[in-house]
């Protein structure tokens, strides 16, 4: 029953409204587009959903999209919400720390401006 469940999900490309979470095993972010992947990152960096974000960067998204016409980065975003895993999480795959937004501020500058005591302290040591 289950199995017949699950392939009739696939076959019809309905991965998403399937109870069970088959996302992470079909990578529904595999065939989106850059950008809809970084805006994504980018959103969920600012709403600190660390869990739709590692979905994303198994699917190929760029940790370092800058969203138009903000500059604007996933680590930035991360930073500026004091979202410190997040923050780890895309400096372990690779976030440019020193990428700055269209104002010229880097991550750790916003991170300064909002108060983000515990991001500052980690990316001061980076």
């Amino acid at each position: 029953m289950l199995r017949s469940f699950l392939a009739a999900c696939i076959a019809a490309s309905l991965v998403l409204l399937c109870p069970l979470n088959l996302r992470a095993q079909s990578g529904p972010w595999a065939h989106s587009s850059p950008q809809l992947k970084g805006e994504a990152l980018v959103r969920d960096a600012d709403g600190g959903d660390l869990r739709e974000m590692r979905l994303i960067v198994q699917g190929g998204g760029d940790v370092n999209w800058q969203l138009s016409p903000t500059g604007l980065t996933p680590l930035m975003a991360a930073a500026s919400a004091d979202h410190l895993e997040v923050v780890q999480f895309l400096i372990e795959h690779g976030a440019d720390p020193s990428m700055r937004d269209s104002n010229g501020f880097p991550a750790l500058e916003r991170a300064q401006r909002y108060g983000a005591n515990d991001v500052v302290r980690y990316l001061e040591r980076l």
